[in-house]
């Protein structure tokens, strides 16, 4: 079982459609770009990102100016193309 596994589905679809969109316009997100656009608690970014990280599906990027800058991982992107599409087949 991976880390991953044991996030709310719902908090991990928020913040996967986040880094996703940010993938597709070839941004660079910060934390709280992630916090603004998921509209989670700082608390609940963490753990779902610690989560994320420790399974390989995004990178985080440590800058001079203290911001951390994420982005999904090639494995990360597949896993985000699956969640969003199983989550746009429940919605119709």
């Amino acid at each position: 079982m991976t880390e991953t596994s044991r996030v709310q589905i719902g908090h991990l679809i928020k913040i996967l459609e986040v880094l996703y969109n940010a993938y597709k316009e070839e941004k660079e997100l910060v934390v709280s770009d992630l916090i603004i656009g998921s509209r989670l608690n700082t608390t609940t970014v963490y753990n779902v990102r610690r989560r994320l990280k420790q399974d390989g599906f995004i990178e985080e990027r440590y800058n001079p100016d203290r911001t951390v800058t994420i982005k999904l991982t090639p494995k990360g992107v597949e896993l985000a193309k699956c969640i969003l599409k199983c989550k746009d087949l429940l919605l119709k």
